[in-house]
Parts: structure tokens; sequence; C-alpha cells
């Protein structure tokens, strides 16, 4: 091989290792690099006008908020105060049931008196009127119960079981006042009518 072919071996070795060292060569430090894609989506951001909130979005956002808000602190009030009904049904549950095992208790130490007692038609007596006094406790226990059920079906949830004036559309407020209200007013214009119709005719007889 020629003097000429070494050397242009050798200077096509000499350019493959400048290429190599070239591309493993780290990239200089304070410049980092960017992909271009990265900054042509960050330009188009920046370019991109920015939307803002509808007015209108807004006021509805409030005013679906506020009348939750409102909706949600009455319910809450509904419930503590059925709370404490059933707080204050429960206590007396409890006392009526302890007074119920109060007379069964007592009821199981009566019995007839012994035919050997010295007296026992007194005895007799006196266990009757026990009895009746057991009686009359059981109806007062019994129409205290009955009392207590029918304030518990008048508390604040059967009071508030009518129409709720808020759950009623616009709309249908407007029909029942319109239906309320035109036969009122067309009684007045009659009435109106008929008095001018009077005057006016008493006028012309006075002439």
């Amino acid at each position: 091989m020629g003097k000429g072919a070494t050397s242009l071996t050798n200077s096509l070795y000499k350019i493959n290792d400048k290429i190599a060292q070239s591309a493993n060569k780290p990239p200089m430090l304070g410049v980092p690099e960017v992909p271009a894609q990265q900054n042509i989506s960050e330009q188009k951001q920046s370019d991109s006008p920015k939307k803002e909130l509808s007015p209108e979005r807004i006021i509805e956002f409030n005013r679906m908020h506020h009348d939750l808000e409102i909706r949600v602190e009455g319910m809450l009030t509904e419930y503590q105060s059925e709370l404490a009904i059933l707080e204050a049904r429960e206590k007396e549950l409890k006392e009526t049931e302890e007074q119920f095992k109060k007379l069964q208790k007592e009821l199981e130490e009566i019995s007839l008196p012994d035919q050997n007692d010295a007296e026992p038609e007194r005895v007799l007596s006196k266990r009757l009127r026990a009895l009746e006094l057991m009686r009359l406790e059981t109806v007062r226990v019994s129409k205290k119960m009955d009392a207590s059920k029918s304030n518990a079906g008048t508390g604040p949830s059967a009071q508030n079981s009518g129409v709720n004036l808020m759950d009623i559309p616009n709309d249908d407020i407007m029909k029942k006042g319109f239906a309320f209200f035109f036969p009122l007013s067309m009684a007045l214009l009659i009435c109106t009518i008929l008095l001018a119709t009077a005057f006016i005719l008493a006028w012309k007889v006075a002439l």
C-alpha cells in the first residue's frame, strides 16, 4: 500500500476520533439543555389567553352555596331538636320501666292471707287496698305514656310536616296568589261599579 493511502487512512481515523470525543463531551456548565419541544409548548401556553370565570356562574355558585347553607343549618337544627325529644323520651321510658319492675316486685309479695292468721279478713282487706293502689298506679303510668306518645307525635317534625314555601317554585306561588286574589279583586271592582252607579243615579234624581 502506498504512502498516500496510508496518510488517507490515518486522516479518517483522526476524524472518527474527533467525532467520538465530541459526542462523549459533557455539556457546558451553567447552560442547561432545554428540549426544543418544551420551549415550543411553553411559548404556546404563554401566548394563549387566560380564561376568566363568568360573572353569571359566580352568582349561580354563590346563590346555590347560600341556599344549601341555610337548608343544612335548618336540617341540623331540626335534627338536634328531634334528638333532644328522643333523649327525653328514652329517659321517661327508663323511669317507667323501673316503676313497672317495682310494681311487679310488690305484686309478687302480695298473696292471699293464711287461714291460720288471727284476723284473715282484716289482712285480706289490707292487701286488697294495696292491690287497688297498684291498679291506680298502673292507670296513672299508662296515661303518662299515652300523653308522652301524643307529645312525641306533635313534635317539631310533625309541626314542620306542612308545605315549606322555600320548596314551592315561584311559578306555583304566582299561580296560587293569582287564584286567591283574582276573585277578591273582581268582587271589589263590581262593588265599586255598583257604588258609582248608585251615586250617579242619586245625583241625577237630586237634580
